[in-house]
């Protein structure tokens, strides 16, 4: 009888390590953690730009053509995202960072982002930062040029395989000294 209750004690143990294990939210994506100057694509990571705050529907968008171990940038819009978290939007065109799911899979979307030029530059006019999921807006916030707080974002999705989250910084009516830090987690849904 002891041998029963000791087994069926385990068994319960065991089902409650289980589901302990399955409940933990597990990261798949996180940047600037996973920046690679190595290639576009790399870690599922694209580095893009765009003329507003337009869907690129391909995978590959319009990609940053120079890339080093520590920023993409575009020649044509001068627009840049650096290694350290930074996305700058240039004369022409704003910074794009694209995540592109591999699997079918409910994740939480989460990170920050702040102004990283308060009060550096008299001609900052502040930005709007968008989270775009294949096209559709899912988050938006407007920060004025002399806002130094961090603001948190988080939201679930289900997400297909194919599916591509857009991380985008839309400049506003001034074309330079604008720049943001952003922090991106995606994590599967406990």
């Amino acid at each position: 009888m002891k041998t029963l209750i000791v087994k069926a004690q385990l068994v319960v143990f065991a089902a409650f390590m289980l589901m302990s294990i399955k409940a933990h939210a597990a990261a798949i994506a996180e940047w600037p953690g996973e920046f690679t100057g190595e290639k576009q694509g790399a870690n599922g990571w694209w580095y893009l730009y765009s003329a507003g705050k337009e869907y690129m529907p391909s995978e590959t968008g319009n990609q940053m053509d120079t890339n080093t171990d520590r920023y993409y940038s575009s020649a044509k819009t001068g627009s840049a995202i650096w290694y350290i978290g930074t996305m700058l939007p240039g004369l022409s065109g704003n910074p794009v960072l694209r995540w592109v799911s591999q699997s079918t899979v409910a994740v939480t979307i989460k990170g920050t982002i702040q102004n990283n030029n308060v009060n550096k530059n008299k001609d900052a006019d502040g930005w709007t930062f968008f989270i775009m999921i294949n096209g559709v807006e899912k988050w938006n916030k407007k920060i004025e040029s002399d806002d130094a707080k961090s603001y948190p974002f988080e939201f679930n999705s289900e997400l297909k395989s194919g599916d591509k989250i857009d991380f985008l910084l839309d400049r506003g009516a001034n074309k330079w000294f604008d720049e943001a830090i952003v922090k991106i987690k995606i994590e599967t849904k406990e």
